[in-house]
């Protein structure tokens, strides 16, 4: 994630806590952010969502830019 910009990457639950452990993803009022990008994370499962105990604890997550809509 050195580049300035982010349009996908694919990191795993470890990589993930540290980002935010080293404040390069930022969890602000406005939702979360890589520097002054603002991105969603999907959780990536191996199995049907509906067949999974706790959604949010996913093996691998997906960062990529928060498309705009008006």
């Amino acid at each position: 994630m050195a580049n300035e910009e982010i349009d996908e990457i694919i990191v795993t639950s470890e990589e993930l806590k540290n980002l935010f452990k080293d404040n390069i993803l930022q969890d602000r009022n406005e939702g979360w952010f890589y520097k002054d990008t603002q991105i969603d994370i999907i959780a990536l499962h191996k199995q049907e969502p509906k067949l999974i105990y706790d959604i949010a604890n996913a093996p691998k997550y997906k960062i990529k830019r928060k498309e705009k809509r008006y």
